[in-house]
């Protein structure tokens, strides 16, 4: 019964650790730097919406300004949609979700898909580095194995 209680307890406690903001932030925040920084983030403005509407309306009944969260968003990808950030954001892995306008857009793609060849490229080499130091490993397995089967016959 003790340890069914304190599996209920740790159950309940992590359940209630899961809020990413407090209601004092919610309370705080500024929608508009909200919204630009998730546009930065390359975050579509449902995405940003949803997470908000989650965090703060569901869990702490605190509405979003949603007016002010789609100002902020659109001056947010006035600074993601552009060409240097696109390389950027493409070769530590990021994933484009068209959230660029399509006056923006066009410039944008090009240097995205030059970043995401140099994201793949790398993934490639780290991949081909760890098959050959597996192999290696495996080499010198053999021969231990090799060898300890020598000393044993």
């Amino acid at each position: 019964m003790v340890k069914c209680n304190i599996r209920i307890f740790i159950l309940v406690s992590l359940l209630a650790g899961c809020s990413t903001y407090s209601k004092s932030q919610c309370n705080q925040f500024d929608w508009q730097k909200q919204g630009a920084k998730h546009a930065e983030y390359g975050w579509t403005f449902e995405g940003s919406k949803d997470h908000f509407q989650h965090h703060c309306t569901l869990e702490h009944e605190i509405p979003v300004d949603q007016t002010a969260l789609k100002k902020g968003y659109q001056r947010g990808l006035k600074n993601f949609c552009t060409p240097g950030n696109a390389q950027v954001f493409a070769s530590k892995g990021g994933v484009y979700q068209n959230t660029c306008p399509a006056n923006l857009e066009k410039s944008f793609l090009k240097p995205y898909t030059e970043g995401m060849n140099i994201h793949y490229t790398n993934k490639i080499e780290a991949l081909e580095d760890e098959i050959q130091f597996l192999q290696q490993r495996i080499s010198e397995l053999e021969a231990q194995n090799a060898e300890l089967s020598s000393r044993s016959l």
